[in-house]
């Protein structure tokens, strides 16, 4: 089978961008022809990896009209990356898998894309079935129309929740659009919002079981330099102060808990505010990890993996 990729980056930056940059390899290796292609890169292309096919000035453009419109608070209005690039694309896959829209694809592309193929469309973050938000915080509007809305400030200039949610509900409703989602979670908040024309698929995120193979967990330690006796918590995000992942509570967890003496290991961009919050616990930092092994050798260490996500 022939399939495009398409997402806003590649590289362990953002956690959709670097799925699909997983999948494409895996697929590779599943006998598949792939093109993933980068709305974005932000490191060295692989060997199966393009930029989308909208560069120089055309891409600066397209990214400009979409951050303007962003400003106002519309959510990508018109298929700019489909009228200079993402056209050339149909015809030449089987079908075309989208990850991570937020600010790089308008909904409108994979309409226009449905027309002539099928999409197929990985909804990564809630951004896919409200009104412009990558997370609802505890709002429902979404539930049945959005407006009003509690996070307006963060969204843009005017409050065009309202029609954005009708936008991301058209695209529903496309028969060519199969919808994937990687929690249950998710998929039942979408189910709330949207009408899908054809069933969607909850597929959790794959993972390389080679890196985060069974091992020993004394093993581990050694290797690590920790004691076999620490008792050891994993906190993982990407950035450790991304107020969505919930990390400051799993921080305050451990300060409250300090007497247990826990090994904080924590993994992923620092945060000044990180320090504060862990005053008088034992810390071991270690950065963003970008080294699969070396990350799966820091889970096979620890004990527990502390995950409050919002």
């Amino acid at each position: 089978m022939r399939i495009a990729l398409v997402s806003k980056t590649n590289g362990p930056v953002g956690g959709a961008s670097y799925f699909a940059e997983n999948l494409g390899a895996w697929l590779l290796e599943a006998g598949h022809e792939v093109v993933h292609y980068c709305v974005f890169p932000k490191h060295e292309l692989r060997a199966y990896q393009r930029q989308l096919p909208c560069v120089g000035v055309q891409a600066r453009l397209v990214r400009h009209l979409n951050w303007r419109a962003r400003q106002l608070g519309l959510v990508e209005p018109l298929p700019w990356e489909y009228w200079f690039g993402l056209r050339q694309l149909s015809g030449d896959f089987d079908l075309i898998h989208f990850h991570d829209l937020y600010m790089a694809i308008s909904p409108r592309t994979l309409q226009a894309i449905a027309r002539r193929q099928p999409v197929v469309l990985t909804a990564h973050d809630c951004s896919a079935f409200t009104g412009g938000c990558i997370n609802p915080l505890g709002c429902k509007r979404f539930h049945e129309r959005c407006g009003a809305c509690p996070q307006a400030e963060a969204l843009g200039r005017f409050d065009f929740t309202g029609g954005n949610l009708k936008l991301v509900r058209r695209l529903a409703r496309c028969k060519n659009i199969a919808y994937v989602f990687p929690s249950r979670w998710i998929e039942q908040e979408a189910s709330r919002s949207l009408s899908f024309a054809s069933p969607a698929s909850h597929i959790p995120n794959g993972f390389d079981s080679r890196n985060y193979r069974l091992r020993s967990r004394e093993a581990a330690r050694s290797i690590l330099g920790i004691g076999a006796e620490q008792k050891v918590v994993i906190v993982s995000s990407s950035s450790l102060d991304n107020k969505l992942k919930g990390v400051i509570f799993a921080l305050r967890a451990l300060a409250a808990n300090k007497d247990l003496n826990p090994l904080a290991l924590l993994i992923g961009h620092p945060s000044p505010a990180v320090e504060a919050e862990l005053a008088g616990v034992s810390t071991r930092l270690e950065g963003f990890v970008e080294d699969r092994e070396r990350l799966g050798l820091l889970f096979a260490a620890a004990d527990l993996l502390l995950y409050p996500s919002l």
